[in-house]
């Protein structure tokens, strides 16, 4: 497995380290969130096309290996997407289960270099700083269908 510098966004080991067209790594969600809104890198400025990230190119680690221990845990955590439920990183889930677990009314999550907020009573997540738009979430077994994790399709659909 390759050992990789810190996401030059959230600045932890990259989730789904995702290399760019310029090279540069990021993990999947950091750079989609930095990316998207500009097309360009934001280390180097090189354009880069929003298409990439129908087919992005992802260095191995065990991040993308998730996908096949899914049955190992009963329950994860989803949250709404395009035509289905798309689960949460390995991370952000942990994050979320123990403030559950914790009893906690809400827990605020790093997401694609953005604060979450993931409101308990409501079972919605939103951006801190656009708390009127929100999707809703859950908190489900494994063994539904999902649409793929933190915003990576899958086999599994």
């Amino acid at each position: 497995m390759a050992n990789l510098e810190p996401c030059p966004v959230c600045l932890n080991q990259p989730t789904y380290p995702t290399k760019l067209p310029c090279s540069h790594i990021f993990c999947f969600l950091c750079a989609k969130g930095a990316i998207l809104p500009t097309h360009k890198c934001p280390l180097c400025r090189r354009h880069i096309s929003p298409s990439f990230f129908n087919n992005p190119e992802l260095i191995q680690t065990e991040s993308t290996l998730e996908v096949a221990s899914l049955s190992s845990i009963d329950y994860h955590w989803f949250y709404e997407g395009y035509n289905g439920w798309w689960l949460y990183d390995e991370q952000t889930s942990n994050d979320i289960e123990t403030a559950y677990q914790n009893e906690e009314l809400f827990v605020e999550v790093l997401i694609a270099g953005f604060i979450y907020v993931i409101d308990f009573e409501k079972m919605v997540q939103y951006r801190k700083e656009f708390p009127n738009k929100s999707r809703k979430i859950k908190r489900d077994k494994t063994d539904m269908q999902i649409k793929g994790i933190a915003g990576l399709r899958t086999r599994r659909q």
